[in-house]
């Protein structure tokens, strides 16, 4: 009971974080690249979201995510190519984002920002770090048969690299045609202004959009998901028999977490990204080892989880606080590694849950 409790409020805490960021970004494309208040911006996006979501449940999400992943593709490649073509040339782009800065174009990036620990860092953070975060999980373990989940690998794989290379490659070219931007979260909206047709530039619109959109319908069903059935029938166990109880609980809680969250992203800091990966990183250091480790290694116990995840959470949370990077790595790095150690040792040191097999008859 304890763990559950432990991971419920966990996941909550970081996902009004992880949440909030969405919507900032959501009003903030509305904002520069339609011309709509960010107030207002900030309704109609977070409105549109909490009821579809609230009314589609699971099965609206995933398929709003499929064709959101079209959309996605399709805006980036648009995006990218409209700014080389504007540059004048993939050559003439990269003369012109070394006249501002050589800096630019070498390996170690503006001001030597990209060091080896930075690297390392991010690679965790932004790659092998998203097992653990549990809105990801769900949609791994929800495939039809074996079939589709091996064929998801492989195209997930495909359209992840295009989208990742894609999307930072334009806002890293569109230093050459807007070097002036001091708000980097309106980077790629006045990029897909500037460089863009009217009708070029709606679809582009659209393609942003659809990624904030898809990760916030998942973070909001796992949220109303986790306030439902791991804390309410954790309290109420008999509840379960009354499924149109739960059905209504479920789509109004994911329907005030949605109104919630329009109040907590009303006022929004100058950076989201950095709020955003401080949550990545809060879900990452709780739920990665018992996640991986609790679904592939048949020794592991509660006492393991529980010790991982309160060593993750807890050192996570001092050093991202009083911003402490040690050798230079992200807090991630030194929380992930003393998780793992803890679980391991209070894995050695608690009962197995598993029963053991019986022996054939």
């Amino acid at each position: 009971r304890f763990l559950v409790w432990f991971a419920s409020l966990s996941l909550l805490v970081a996902f009004v974080g992880a949440m909030t960021v969405q919507f900032i970004g959501g009003a903030r494309l509305l904002e520069t690249a339609a011309g709509i208040p960010y107030e207002f911006g900030l309704l109609i996006f977070g409105i549109s979201i909490a009821l579809y979501t609230a009314i589609g449940g699971f099965r609206a999400s995933v398929l709003n995510d499929a064709l959101q992943g079209l959309v996605m593709l399709l805006g980036t490649f648009i995006l990218l190519f409209a700014i080389i073509y504007k540059a004048g040339g993939l050559d003439i782009a990269i003369q012109k984002l070394n006249a501002i800065d050589p800096a630019l174009t070498s390996p170690h990036g503006a001001d030597g920002i990209l060091t080896g620990p930075f690297m390392a860092s991010f690679w965790v953070l932004v790659c092998f770090g998203v097992i653990g975060l549990p809105h990801t999980a769900v949609r791994c373990i929800s495939y039809k048969d074996s079939k589709a989940m091996h064929r998801g690998i492989i195209i997930g794989t495909i359209v992840m690299a295009l989208l990742m290379f894609g999307m930072h490659f334009a806002g890293a070219l569109g230093r050459a045609i807007i070097p002036d931007l001091t708000v980097p979260d309106q980077v790629i909206p006045t990029l897909m202004v500037d460089v863009l047709p009217p009708f070029a530039a709606g679809i582009f619109l659209a393609a942003p959009m659809a990624a904030i959109m898809s990760t916030i319908n998942a973070q909001l069903l796992q949220s109303s998901a986790t306030l439902v059935k791991d804390l309410y029938l954790n309290l109420a166990p008999h509840a379960i028999n009354n499924e149109k109880r739960i059905a209504r609980l479920s789509s109004l809680s994911t329907l005030i977490l949605g109104i919630l969250l329009l109040f907590a992203a009303w006022n929004p800091p100058s950076m989201i990204i950095w709020l955003n990966l401080l949550a990545f990183g809060g879900l990452q250091a709780v739920f990665l080892w018992p996640l991986v480790l609790g679904l592939y290694w048949n020794k592991a116990n509660r006492y393991g989880a529980i010790a991982g995840m309160i060593t993750g959470a807890t050192l996570y949370a001092t050093l991202a606080t009083f911003n402490i990077q040690i050798a230079g790595f992200h807090p991630i790095i030194p929380a992930l590694l003393l998780s793992l150690v803890a679980f391991l040792i209070a894995n050695r040191f608690g009962e197995q849950t598993l029963p053991q097999s019986a022996p054939l008859q």
